[in-house]
């Protein structure tokens, strides 16, 4: 089964606008959400402040290398992050994201946010 030309970029433009607020991915379900919903949030905020047009985020993607993250993006992204999931990383420790994976991103903000379980 073939998509028709075009198909894709649609169901892009819907996941992306879907990921529109990644705290609004939390907040439906308040203090109880796991890994699910925190890699969902993240995936929205990485495809929001990239500067690809990103269709997936897979957990070996690196953010700076891999995702498109120039300086700017890369902060507006720390930012977003810590606006919208409550998290907070100490400015000696902000390049050191930079060459994190998606993976390691995530096992980061659920470090900070004790309530999102990470499966091994």
């Amino acid at each position: 089964m073939s998509l028709a030309p075009g198909a894709g970029e649609g169901l892009a433009a819907r996941r992306r606008q879907e990921c529109a607020d990644p705290g609004s991915i939390l907040a439906k379900r308040g203090d109880d959400v796991g890994s699910n919903e925190l890699r969902g949030a993240l995936e929205a905020i990485v495809m929001r402040n990239s500067r690809l047009d990103l269709r997936a985020v897979r957990d070996d993607h690196r953010l700076a290398a891999d995702l498109g993250f120039d300086s700017l993006a890369f902060l507006l992204a720390v930012g977003d992050l810590e606006s919208n999931l409550k998290v907070s990383f100490p400015l000696e420790r902000i390049d050191d994201l930079r060459n994190l994976t998606f993976r390691d991103l995530v096992q980061v903000v659920s470090e900070q946010r004790p309530q999102f379980a990470v499966e091994g």
